[in-house]
Protein backbone atom coordinates (compact mmCIF):
# COMPACT_ATOMS: atom_id res chain seq x y z
CA UNK A 1 0.00 0.00 0.00
CA UNK A 2 1.19 3.50 -1.32
CA UNK A 3 -0.01 6.74 0.35
CA UNK A 4 1.14 9.94 -0.71
CA UNK A 5 -0.25 13.62 -1.29
CA UNK A 6 -1.50 14.42 -5.29
CA UNK A 7 -1.38 17.97 -5.84
CA UNK A 8 -2.11 19.68 -9.38
CA UNK A 9 -1.43 23.28 -9.53
CA UNK A 10 -3.06 25.70 -12.36
CA UNK A 11 -0.19 26.98 -15.06
CA UNK A 12 1.10 30.63 -14.02
CA UNK A 13 -0.34 31.69 -17.75
CA UNK A 14 -3.59 30.86 -16.83
CA UNK A 15 -3.33 34.42 -14.52
CA UNK A 16 -4.03 35.66 -17.90
CA UNK A 17 -7.38 34.29 -18.45
CA UNK A 18 -8.46 34.32 -14.26
CA UNK A 19 -7.28 31.60 -13.33
CA UNK A 20 -4.97 31.84 -10.89
CA UNK A 21 -1.31 29.77 -9.99
CA UNK A 22 -2.66 29.56 -6.14
CA UNK A 23 -0.05 27.22 -5.25
CA UNK A 24 -0.60 27.72 -1.08
CA UNK A 25 -4.19 27.02 -1.70
CA UNK A 26 -3.08 23.89 -3.28
CA UNK A 27 -0.57 22.41 -0.84
CA UNK A 28 -2.82 24.09 2.10
CA UNK A 29 -4.94 20.49 3.28
CA UNK A 30 -1.85 18.09 2.95
CA UNK A 31 -0.97 15.57 5.38
CA UNK A 32 2.83 16.71 5.61
CA UNK A 33 4.05 13.32 6.86
CA UNK A 34 3.36 12.07 3.80
CA UNK A 35 5.12 12.54 0.26
CA UNK A 36 4.03 14.89 -1.88
CA UNK A 37 3.81 14.85 -5.50
CA UNK A 38 3.41 17.98 -7.68
CA UNK A 39 1.31 17.97 -11.30
CA UNK A 40 2.07 20.93 -13.21
CA UNK A 41 1.69 21.51 -16.91
CA UNK A 42 4.98 23.65 -17.86
CA UNK A 43 7.98 22.32 -15.80
CA UNK A 44 9.65 25.35 -15.28
CA UNK A 45 7.04 26.76 -13.04
CA UNK A 46 8.15 24.59 -10.76
CA UNK A 47 10.44 27.55 -9.82
CA UNK A 48 7.67 28.92 -7.59
CA UNK A 49 7.76 26.00 -5.69
CA UNK A 50 10.41 27.11 -3.37
CA UNK A 51 9.83 26.11 0.22
CA UNK A 52 6.90 23.73 -0.87
CA UNK A 53 7.14 20.13 0.39
CA UNK A 54 6.98 17.56 -2.23
CA UNK A 55 9.25 15.37 -3.50
CA UNK A 56 8.71 14.43 -7.45
CA UNK A 57 6.87 16.79 -9.91
CA UNK A 58 5.81 15.70 -13.33
CA UNK A 59 4.96 17.85 -15.98
CA UNK A 60 5.34 18.36 -19.57
CA UNK A 61 4.64 20.94 -22.00
CA UNK A 62 7.62 21.03 -24.18
CA UNK A 63 6.48 17.91 -26.21
CA UNK A 64 10.43 16.91 -26.02
CA UNK A 65 11.57 19.74 -27.97
CA UNK A 66 8.94 18.40 -30.79
CA UNK A 67 11.73 19.21 -33.38
CA UNK A 68 15.36 19.11 -33.43
CA UNK A 69 17.75 19.19 -35.31
CA UNK A 70 19.40 15.57 -36.13
CA UNK A 71 18.21 15.34 -31.92
CA UNK A 72 20.03 18.08 -30.95
CA UNK A 73 18.21 20.80 -29.12
CA UNK A 74 17.46 24.23 -30.66
CA UNK A 75 18.67 27.48 -28.89
CA UNK A 76 14.93 28.32 -28.45
CA UNK A 77 13.89 24.91 -27.37
CA UNK A 78 16.69 25.24 -24.95
CA UNK A 79 15.10 28.82 -23.85
CA UNK A 80 11.71 27.06 -22.51
CA UNK A 81 13.48 25.75 -19.23
CA UNK A 82 16.11 24.18 -17.18
CA UNK A 83 13.75 20.85 -17.56
CA UNK A 84 13.22 19.44 -21.46
CA UNK A 85 12.72 15.91 -20.72
CA UNK A 86 13.41 13.24 -18.55
CA UNK A 87 14.10 13.02 -14.48
CA UNK A 88 16.23 15.58 -12.93
CA UNK A 89 17.26 15.95 -9.57
CA UNK A 90 16.74 19.44 -8.67
CA UNK A 91 18.02 19.61 -4.95
CA UNK A 92 18.23 16.71 -2.16
CA UNK A 93 15.28 14.29 -2.58
CA UNK A 94 13.31 16.76 -5.10
CA UNK A 95 12.92 15.57 -8.40
CA UNK A 96 11.16 16.91 -11.64
CA UNK A 97 10.20 14.54 -14.26
CA UNK A 98 9.23 15.95 -17.65
CA UNK A 99 7.67 13.92 -20.44
CA UNK A 100 7.14 14.04 -24.24
CA UNK A 101 3.83 13.72 -23.85
CA UNK A 102 1.67 12.29 -27.41
CA UNK A 103 0.86 16.10 -28.01
CA UNK A 104 2.18 18.74 -30.62
CA UNK A 105 2.05 22.56 -30.07
CA UNK A 106 1.26 24.77 -33.21
CA UNK A 107 2.59 22.38 -35.85
CA UNK A 108 1.42 18.97 -35.93
CA UNK A 109 4.52 17.25 -36.51
CA UNK A 110 7.57 15.82 -34.81
CA UNK A 111 11.55 14.68 -35.62
CA UNK A 112 13.54 13.26 -33.69
CA UNK A 113 11.50 13.72 -30.15
CA UNK A 114 9.21 10.55 -30.35
CA UNK A 115 5.32 11.09 -28.51
CA UNK A 116 5.85 9.11 -25.08
CA UNK A 117 3.34 7.86 -22.55
CA UNK A 118 5.09 7.22 -19.49
CA UNK A 119 4.63 4.35 -16.81
CA UNK A 120 5.90 5.67 -13.36
CA UNK A 121 5.87 3.21 -10.47
CA UNK A 122 5.49 4.94 -7.00
CA UNK A 123 6.40 3.03 -3.50
CA UNK A 124 6.88 3.48 -0.32
CA UNK A 125 10.83 3.74 -0.50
Amino acid sequence: KCIFNLVGVGDFIGERFGVPMDIEKSFRDIDINLATIVLIHRSNSIRFFQGYPFVLSLSGHNHGGQITKLGLLSSVIRNQGKFLIGLKEIEEGKFVYVSNGIGYSRIPFRLFAPSQIDVIKINNS
